[in-house]
C-alpha cells in the first residue's frame, strides 16, 4: 500500500508542476503590448492615461480622443477638436512603443491590452496606455475677437479731403 501511495504522490506532484509551468508560460505570453520602451517614452508613464476602447476622453487644450480598436501590437486612435471643427479630425493606427503626430496632436502608445472575444456589443474590451499632448485651441469669444487684416493707424492731422476751416464756397 505504501508503494501505491508513493506513486500517486509522485504523479500528483508532476501534474502540479506541469500545470504551474503552463500557467506561468501563459501568463508571460499574455502580456501583450508591453515592449521595452525608449527612454523618452518611458519618461511619459507618469503622465499617461489608461483609456478604454470606445470610451471618448478629454485632452487638455480643447481636444477629445477615443481609442477605437486595440490589438496586441497597435491601437487605432482618433483625435478631434472640441469645437467640432472637422478640419482638425484625425485618425491613425499607432504601433505600441511609438509616438506619432495624429492631426495637430502627438500621441504615444505605451501599452496595449486587447480585450477578449465574445463580449457583449458596446461593452468595453481592450484598453491602451496613452500619452496625448495637443496645442491649445483658440478660445476667443466674439467680443474678444481681433479684426483681421491691416488697419490704418489713427491720424492726428485732418485729411486732405476735408475742407479747410474758414473757407466758404
Amino acid at each position: 500500500m505504501t508503494m501505491v501511495r508513493k506513486v500517486v504522490i509522485g504523479v500528483v506532484s508532476v501534474v502540479v508542476v506541469l500545470v504551474l509551468a503552463a500557467a506561468g508560460f501563459m501568463w508571460w505570453s499574455l502580456r501583450p503590448g508591453m515592449p521595452e520602451l525608449p527612454p523618452e517614452l518611458e519618461a511619459l508613464y507618469s503622465e499617461a492615461e489608461a483609456v478604454g476602447e470606445a470610451r471618448p476622453f478629454s485632452v487638455a487644450g480643447g481636444w477629445s480622443s477615443v481609442v477605437t480598436s486595440v490589438e496586441t501590437d497597435s491601437a487605432v486612435v482618433r483625435v478631434w477638436a472640441d469645437d467640432d471643427d472637422m478640419d482638425e479630425f484625425a485618425i491613425a493606427v499607432l504601433k505600441v512603443g511609438t509616438s506619432e503626430a495624429v492631426g495637430s496632436c502627438t500621441v504615444a502608445v505605451l501599452e496595449t491590452h486587447p480585450g477578449w472575444p465574445g463580449r457583449k456589443d458596446g461593452g468595453q474590451t481592450g484598453w491602451a496606455l496613452l500619452h496625448v499632448s495637443c496645442p491649445p485651441r483658440p478660445s476667443a469669444s466674439p467680443s474678444e475677437t481681433v479684426p483681421t487684416g491691416p488697419s490704418a493707424p489713427p491720424s492726428a492731422t485732418p485729411s486732405a479731403s476735408a475742407p479747410a476751416e474758414g473757407t466758404q464756397r
